[in-house]
């Protein structure tokens, strides 16, 4: 009795360990499809360009404490407004010090400083980078950068990283769970 107990535990707990090893990479895969569906509609071709957004974002994950599936959401709601995937890929290391510094959660970065790189607006709400109208976008991510580069790589915290890296494992499990279920 005491062993069919401990059996049907052993099931649940995998079960739940499937369910947990799945979702991760649905949820990675949800966030590719929203980031592909919004390339696509920039007339980008998003297989030509999924690679380079796919080893920037890991490679930022490895110095911040923002998971790539994070940092693929705010890339969807980014390259709608700089135009481009090329635009977006170079405002989202900026995107990553400003959440850093204000201690803010980096979509509501991105919906802050989205209008400034655009040249809607001249400041960064809740900062005093302010910016002159003759700035470009990339004149205004220079001087992000010469402000507060180095500020998230500065605040990584060990256990997020440890976290994020738990994560990825659970995505690639995932991923090979995903044909099976």
């Amino acid at each position: 009795r005491k062993a069919g107990l401990a059996l049907s535990a052993m099931g649940a707990g995998g079960a739940l360990a499937i369910k947990g090893f799945t979702s991760a990479a649905l949820e990675q895969e949800r966030a590719l499809k929203t980031l592909a569906a919004v390339v696509e509609n920039t007339g980008e071709s998003f297989s030509q360009v999924e690679t380079k957004i796919l080893a920037a974002t890991s490679a930022l994950q490895k110095k911040s404490n923002f998971g790539d599936e994070e940092q693929i959401r705010v890339l969807a709601k980014l390259v709608p407004m700089l135009g481009s995937t090329d635009a977006a890929l170079a405002a989202l290391p900026a995107a990553l010090e400003l959440a850093a510094v204000t201690g803010k959660d980096l979509n509501s970065v991105v919906d802050t400083m989205g209008p400034v790189l655009a040249g809607v607006t001249d400041r960064i709400r809740g900062t005093t980078l302010e910016f002159t109208a003759g700035q470009g976008p990339a004149e205004r991510l220079a001087q992000i950068m010469d402000v507060l580069g180095g500020s998230a790589e500065a605040d990584m915290d060990p256990f997020r990283q440890l976290s994020m890296a738990m994560g990825d494992l659970s995505e690639k499990i995932g991923d090979a769970l995903l044909p099976v279920i």
